[in-house]
């Protein structure tokens, strides 16, 4: 549960990184969060949080996520190393995600809401990308299930890795050529 409170609120904290001067820094953020989260995968560094120490711990991880994700838009890190390190069953670790993503897509959309950036008229876009995620998604299923999933894990990282450097080298240049 603090992990939840706190993803809520470090969006709620953050919320002025969407609308303020330092918002175009966000494509650039995200490009060095998937790097960082996809390099992290593909190394053998291996986090574990104690039970007793579950709490505080994933009450902090919530607020450096929102606070990440008022930025990005990205919920994945430092929540998914967390979520990762506290030993759950893979039934346990999917329902956590779900419901982890759910809050946090939520607070996310509250906070654009509130900040005048989702109204009817950036819905029909949304909605279209939604559905081109759920795409992949099934898609990225039909190609899990064809291949060893060890395989499938390391091309997904490095997918992650050039999708994160792409994003970050062209916030970069638009940054420095506009």
């Amino acid at each position: 549960m603090p992990l939840l409170a706190g993803v809520a609120l470090g969006i709620w904290l953050n919320a002025g990184s969407l609308t303020g001067s330092h918002a175009r820094y966000g494509n650039v953020a995200l490009g060095i969060m998937l790097v960082l989260y996809a390099a992290m995968g593909l190394s053998k560094l291996r986090f574990q949080v104690a039970p007793r120490n579950e709490k505080w711990v994933g009450g902090i991880v919530g607020v450096v996520t929102g606070v990440i994700s008022a930025s990005t838009g990205v919920q994945v890190i430092p929540s998914m190393p967390f979520i990762q390190a506290i030993g759950m069953e893979k039934d346990e670790f999917v329902q956590a995600l779900g419901v982890f993503f759910t809050v946090a897509t939520i607070a996310l959309g509250f906070t654009l809401s509130s900040a005048g950036l989702l109204s009817s008229a950036t819905a029909l876009p949304g909605a279209v990308a939604m559905v081109f995620s759920f795409a992949g998604v099934f898609s990225g299923q039909a190609v899990r299930t064809r291949m060893p999933a060890e395989s499938f894990r390391r091309w997904f990282l490095i997918a992650m890795i050039l999708l994160g450097l792409y994003l970050g080298a062209t916030a970069v240049y638009e940054l420095y050529h506009a």
